[in-house]
């Protein structure tokens, strides 16, 4: 027998592949994702994903394209922190919901062009550092809920420029200046 927390974590982990694939809209993630982290019966975890495909693993043949890479980011009940080295998607979801999400642009290989992240936010927070020259234009709408762009405003033409939009409940959206250590 699976230990409940384990069959949680599974059963959240299959939400937000479905969600991420297309399968479900946000509401519905939303309603689910509630029941998983409330339920206490192995029987009702398993009923909130009986409806839904199969995980697939693409083949190297069935690959997105680079430039119209997607992904999802969630942050559930947890942290999500992306730094270092990294390629963002062209097009990114961020799913909040009591957790954080962190995205250091500081190492990333941003694309030439737009950078888009639409993301949702409840009862948490979503954090971007970025470094200068790049251009970032964030709005949403803000429910009992704060969003700030700390950057200095200062426009840089032809640069990579992230764009975000969406609503956060409860919760903050903040945009920092990228921490460069200083060179003595």
């Amino acid at each position: 027998m699976i230990p409940m927390e384990e069959l949680r974590e599974k059963t959240v982990k299959r939400l937000e592949y479905s969600y991420a694939h297309g399968e479900m809209s946000l509401d519905e993630l939303e309603k689910r994702m509630e029941l998983a982290i409330n339920t206490f019966l192995a029987e009702d975890l398993e009923q909130l994903v009986s409806d839904l495909k199969e995980e697939e693993i693409p083949s190297p043949e069935e690959a997105i394209p680079e430039d119209d890479s997607e992904e999802t980011i969630m942050g559930v009940l947890s942290g999500i922190t992306r730094k270092g080295k990294w390629k963002p998607a062209r097009h990114s979801k961020i799913m909040v919901f009591m957790g954080g999400v962190e995205l250091d642009f500081t190492d990333a290989e941003l694309r030439p062009g737009i950078t888009e992240f639409e993301y949702f936010c409840a009862l948490g927070g979503i954090e971007l550092r970025v470094p200068e020259g790049v251009n970032v234009d964030v709005s949403g709408l803000p429910l009992l809920a704060g969003i700030e762009n700390k950057l200095s405003g200062d426009s840089h033409p032809g640069n990579p420029l992230i764009r975000l939009r969406g609503t956060v409940f409860m919760g903050g959206i903040e945009v920092k200046p990228s921490k460069r250590k200083k060179k003595r």
